[in-house]
């Protein structure tokens, strides 16, 4: 294999367009500057975010409405981005670092979230219908509108966790911690 920078990183399992749009954005030196997987239209691998990630170039792209739908993103650690409108969609996210994270409006359907943190995440309009997210850490998280309909939340922490109109029909919240919430539910 031949190595993708003097550090050592692999190509491994990348397409070589990808990658050398990858490549492109995190050489792009311009401050304030992001680049976007997205116009490919493709599901961003795991292999492409682990290379974004050990080149330490997280904060080099926008990942705005990314598609990341049955992507294995188990154990990554993508807090605080921004990951507006992105699709998760049965993505296995367990033990996933997404706290602090802006996920205003994403989509969380059927995903598996069990013991991922989104502490402090904001999920604004976020879809959690049917999630498995037995032990996810919701803790001082923004849930507003926020639908978490059929999803197994089972000893999930949403201690200081807000919300106003949060969907909950069908949800499973046995032995979840619910200290110091403040959540108009349905």
């Amino acid at each position: 294999r031949e190595p993708i920078n003097p550090r050592g990183f692999y190509n491994v399992g990348i397409d070589d367009d990808r990658l050398a749009h990858i490549r492109q954005i995190i050489s792009n030196t311009e401050k304030g500057r992001k680049g976007q997987i997205k116009p490919y239209k493709q599901v961003i691998t795991r292999n492409e975010l682990e290379y974004i990630i050990q080149n330490k170039a997280l904060d080099k792209f926008n990942f705005h409405g990314e598609n990341f739908r049955g992507s294995d993103l188990s154990g990554l650690d993508l807090s605080g981005l921004d990951l507006d409108r992105a699709k998760f969609s049965g993505a296995n996210l367990e033990g996933t670092n997404l706290s602090g994270a802006d996920l205003l409006h994403a989509d969380f359907s059927g995903a598996n979230l069990k013991n991922a943190n989104l502490e402090g995440a904001n999920l604004y309009e976020g879809n959690l219908q049917g999630a498995k997210a037995q032990g996810v850490n919701l803790s001082n998280s923004k849930l507003l509108y926020c639908d978490l309909s059929g999803a197994d939340l089972t000893g999930a922490n949403l201690t200081g966790a807000t919300g106003n109109e949060v969907v909950l029909k069908n949800a499973d919240l046995t032995n979840a911690i619910l200290f110091d919430i403040s959540m108009d539910a349905e």
